[in-house]
C-alpha cells in the first residue's frame, strides 16, 4: 500500500506505521517496525538481499516426486 501511494520508506521503517493492515493489531504493527528498525535486524535483512540477489539455479522444481526419487535420479546424474 504504501509504494502505491508513492510513499518511499528508506532507512526508518517507523514510516509505515499508517499502512497496518487491518488483520495485525495496532501494538503488533508497532512492535514489528521497531524491532525492523533494529541495527542487528537491518544488518540481518541486508546480508540475506544480497544473498538472494546472487542466487542461482532458479525455484525448486521438484513437482510431485519424493525427495527420495529426485535424490536417485540425481545419483546416476552424477
Amino acid at each position: 500500500m504504501a509504494k502505491q501511494q508513492g510513499k518511499n520508506v528508506g532507512d526508518d521503517m517507523t514510516d509505515l506505521i499508517d499502512f497496518k493492515p487491518t488483520w495485525i493489531r495496532s501494538e503488533i504493527w508497532k512492535q514489528m517496525l521497531d524491532h525492523w528498525n533494529t541495527p542487528k535486524w537491518k544488518a540481518k535483512s541486508l546480508r540475506n538481499k544480497e544473498i538472494r540477489s546472487r542466487a542461482t539455479g532458479g525455484k525448486h522444481t521438484l513437482g510431485s516426486q519424493s525427495y527420495v526419487t529426485m535424490k536417485r535420479k540425481a545419483e546416476t546424474w552424477a
